[in-house]
């Protein structure tokens, strides 16, 4: 029996670019569709139902660090988040906070409310600390901010925190400013693009692979050992065809494709054979149904000279192909040769790099 292992064909890389390059407009079609979906849902989420239009007010310290007793040097292990969330955002730090708002303007916020809108960090220095409050309403932000620096300053005085002997309010906050808003729909757009190329390709590589269709001439004589004739625009489809089929009158042409009519196959390979047809010796060719539809076909393929197989070009078709190239052998019928029909012919013209036909000679 006729074997035939893809696993084993090597990777055919120009016809693989070539069929990479014609799906280039469905990579570009993934591209955009990435970039809308994934852009579109940051846009939607962050932008026009984000939180709005927000004011923020800034305050920067001098801390004076306490000195650890067993090395005699000053504490170094404190970085932004020992101050954003061990330090400013402890429960003790907004309780103080929360006694000076309700001192200045006799109102009262949550703790987590609080901790949504203060937060703090070392930008540079690790002895100037900046605590930044980012609330809807400008006074909001202004009340708050004054009460963390009233909170930060006693923080400073109080023995709790042996890591810190004083701070001082270097730059106190003056107004409240409208932050900007962080629009990043940009990225989001690239990001999607990259994504939706990403899966396209990915997806369009493990079809290539898994693919056991025949593009050009060379995949299927490699592939089962036949000859072809080529396509019916190959400019050696004439004289392959009086070699191959040298002697033999009556010829069947036969389709892998299971109900495909051959009738036009015919037709045509008489127009362009109208020499090796003509007369009363010429070849004759007779279309058979497909083999699936109607078995009793090989019967009537062994009483005539030859067989031509017709195989449909990129029909993923290629384990039926060669289930019926056994069935083949089985009934002792041989083919003589293959035509590839109804293939792309500008993929084929690229391939061979044809540049047209020769003068007749």
């Amino acid at each position: 029996m006729k074997e035939c292992a893809y696993g084993r064909e090597s990777v055919n890389a120009k016809l693989m670019f070539l069929l990479f390059l014609k799906k280039t407009g469905v990579f570009l079609s993934a591209a955009a569709i990435g970039a809308l979906l994934v852009g579109g849902y940051y846009f939607v989420t962050e932008i026009l139902m984000g939180e709005g239009v927000t004011y923020s007010a800034t305050s920067t310290y001098y801390v004076q660090y306490g000195t650890d007793p067993q090395t005699g040097n000053e504490y170094t292990y404190i970085n932004g988040v020992t101050w954003d969330s061990t330090w400013v955002k402890s429960d003790a730090f907004l309780q103080d906070v929360q006694t000076f708002i309700r001192e200045e303007n006799n109102s009262e916020l949550s703790v987590e409310s609080l901790k949504r809108y203060i937060s703090a960090d070392l930008p540079s220095d690790l002895r100037m600390p900046v605590t930044t409050v980012k609330t809807e309403k400008e006074e909001l932000t202004m009340l708050v901010a004054g009460a963390v620096e009233k909170a930060m300053v006693q923080l400073g005085a109080n023995p709790d925190y042996r890591e810190i002997e004083e701070i001082s309010i270097v730059i106190a906050a003056k107004e409240a400013e409208i932050t900007p808003i962080d629009d990043r729909t940009v990225s989001a757009v690239i990001l999607g693009a990259l994504l939706g190329l990403f899966t396209a390709v990915v997806i369009w590589c493990i079809r290539y692979f898994m693919d056991d269709s025949v593009y050009v001439p060379d995949t299927f004589e490699t592939r089962y050992g036949i000859p072809m004739l080529g396509t019916l625009e190959s400019p050696y489809l004439a004289e392959n065809f009086k070699y191959l089929f040298a002697g033999k009158k009556s010829i069947a042409l036969l389709g892998t494709d299971s109900d495909g009519d051959m009738t036009e196959i015919k037709n045509r390979l008489s127009e362009l054979l109208q020499d090796v047809m003509a007369g009363e010796d010429g070849v004759q060719l007779i279309p058979m149904p497909g083999a699936e539809q109607c078995p009793e076909v090989f019967g009537a393929i062994r009483q005539l000279d030859g067989l031509l197989l017709c195989v449909e070009a990129g029909a993923r078709d290629g384990k039926r192909t060669e289930e019926l190239l056994a069935t083949f052998e089985k009934q002792d019928i041989t083919v003589d040769a293959a035509l590839l029909i109804h293939e792309d012919e500008a993929l084929q013209r690229v391939y061979y790099l044809r540049k047209g036909k020769k003068p007749e000679m």
